[in-house]
């Protein structure tokens, strides 16, 4: 499931490393927490912020963004002629939604 579009899912080994590190852990603790593998099976999963890569280039692309949501918005009529449901599907339209998120709209 996922939640944000601007965290990724941390892998068990930097939990792990980021753990031993901040917590300061014996070696016996460590382990302990290596043998039972309780990261892995844990019923949470741990997140970190993704590093996000500003491109001025790609910023310009806003002067297209109206363009672009006007032929959208004309089109659904068009969509529904033809599949019968009103509105986008998610994964029709799911570039658009990055293209928003990528020009902090």
């Amino acid at each position: 499931m996922k939640i944000h579009s601007n965290i990724e899912k941390v892998s068990d080994w930097d939990v792990e490393k980021w753990l031993t590190k901040e917590l300061d852990l014996t070696p016996y603790q460590q382990s302990r927490m290596k043998d039972r593998e309780s990261i892995r099976f844990a019923p949470f999963d741990f997140y970190k912020n993704k590093k996000r890569v500003e491109n001025v280039w790609f910023r310009i692309t806003i002067l297209l963004f109206p363009f672009v949501w006007v032929l959208l918005f004309f089109g659904m009529p068009i969509y529904f002629i033809f599949t019968g449901a009103w509105g986008y599907k998610e994964k029709h339209i799911k570039w658009y939604r990055n293209w928003i998120h990528l020009l902090n709209i």
